[in-house]
């Protein structure tokens, strides 16, 4: 029976070239893009090394600070009394903004008040995109440097190819010492291998080598070169500013913990004195902390709040998706009845030969599900070559996506179950009709 199923499928799809063609295309197109836009999601907010802990990880970038001024509001209420006007004057006493900051922030201030957090196992305060050139046989590499603490070698389990981070004491010590990428291994030594003792210039200096890494894909680190902080001229900045270049993550206890840690960064603006600070007399911390999805939202919505941003990239994403998913369905739905409405006189002679309703829902369904593994099986080729292709042209830069299968698997289940309800609401209304109306309406 399965036998004569697949050969009558393999011939139906073969009678209707052009209707066939549109199907498949239908289907494997959406399925490629798809993976694709999923491949370059799971690169970027996946938990490939060395973003293992992601979900655990608050982000904290920027903060607000306002000059707030005493502002008098006065509201007059009239009222005609006995033929006469009388007036009330109301004064309310505010506040006004004289001027905002929005920035990055400082070391200093992250370090007097951001180290003893109660739902954090760990945090890493660091400044990132510090750009040096370099020259090596008389051409320019561009060097994007990471300045961190030690502890960012526990929060990022990078993929270590040779050596190791510098600890507390490296770091404390300021030893001229560096943690480069395989990609500059090869761009400056001419190889990848033997690399840890060697030394690079950068910044004036010749730093040390202690550690190679392998290349991360997301653009969230997208660093050659690591060093610690302490090797720059006053590095937590000066005592009266709670600016500066850093950013910082948190690593909560938990998954359970992240709200709270992120509830108790941004409540720490009560609690921060403003007294040293010179123009500004209010600080603002709220929504400014973000998971990882948040602050990558953060880079593509324009809106400085991490929260808000995440929201609207979840409902565009989710929209997008279910568009791109409806419409093949829909046309797939439209093209199967008038596929299946143009085989009713082979319905009715089936019928005639005792066919049972089961058996003509069941052959039309099973053509559709081979029509939809063939459409997933080209989709899957199609993500498989575009993937390729954008890592060989260099589109995303440093990006490199890779297949997801899981998210094929369970998009393949999910692309059949469509083909089966596509396929399920014709054939079962053709598989009513009567043996006399289905031979009279068509020709065999």
């Amino acid at each position: 029976m399965l036998k004569n199923y697949i050969i009558l499928a393999w011939r139906v799809l073969g009678r209707k070239k052009f209707f066939t063609f549109i199907s498949l295309f239908g289907i494997s197109f959406t399925l490629g893009i798809l993976m694709v836009i999923v491949s370059f999601l799971q690169t970027e907010l996946g938990t490939d090394k060395p973003w293992t802990n992601r979900d655990r990880m608050v982000s904290f970038g920027t903060i607000e600070m306002k000059a707030m001024v005493a502002d008098t509001t006065f509201l007059i209420d009239s009222m005609l009394v006995d033929g006469a006007m009388k007036y009330d004057t109301t004064k309310s006493i505010g506040e006004s903004s004289n001027s905002t900051t929005i920035s990055s922030i400082g070391g200093r201030f992250l370090e007097n008040y951001f180290t003893d957090l109660k739902y954090a196992e760990n945090y890493t305060f660091y400044i990132p995109g510090v750009s040096y050139n370099a020259y090596v046989n008389n051409s320019k590499i561009v060097l994007d440097a990471f300045y961190t603490d030690a502890h960012y070698w526990e929060i990022f389990d990078f993929e270590f190819l040779e050596g190791q981070g510098y600890d507390k004491g490296m770091y404390e010590r300021a030893e001229p010492i560096a943690v480069i990428t395989d990609q500059l291994a090869e761009k400056y030594f001419g190889e990848m291998s033997n690399i840890v003792g060697r030394e690079i210039k950068m910044d004036g200096k010749n730093h040390k080598i202690i550690g190679v890494v392998k290349k991360p894909r997301s653009s969230m680190i997208d660093g050659d070169v690591w060093a610690p902080t302490t090797l720059l001229p006053d590095y937590l900045g000066p005592v009266d500013r709670y600016t500066g270049g850093y950013r910082a993550y948190f690593l909560a206890n938990s998954k359970s913990d992240v709200t709270n840690l992120q509830d108790e960064i941004e409540n720490k603006e009560n609690e921060i004195p403003m007294d040293v600070i010179e123009d500004y007399n209010k600080l603002l911390l709220k929504d400014k902390t973000g998971t990882m999805f948040q602050a990558f939202s953060r880079n593509l919505v324009p809106f400085n709040e991490p929260k808000k941003a995440g929201r609207i990239l979840s409902w565009i994403l989710i929209g997008f998706i279910s568009l791109f998913v409806l419409l093949p369905t829909l046309n797939l739905i439209n093209l199967n009845v008038s596929r299946i409405m143009e085989r009713s006189s082979e319905i009715g002679v089936r019928k005639a030969f005792g066919a049972s309703k089961g058996n003509i829902l069941g052959q039309f369904i099973f053509e559709n599900v081979v029509l939809t593994i063939i459409g997933g099986t080209i989709g899957l080729g199609l993500a498989v070559v575009l993937i390729y292709f954008i890592n060989s042209a260099n589109l995303l830069e440093f990006l490199r996506l890779t297949i997801n299968y899981k998210f094929f698997i369970y998009s393949f289940i999910v692309v059949i179950l469509f083909g089966v309800l596509s396929g399920f609401l014709p054939a079962y209304r053709m598989s009513k009709i009567h043996i006399v109306n289905a031979l009279k309406s068509n020709k065999l």
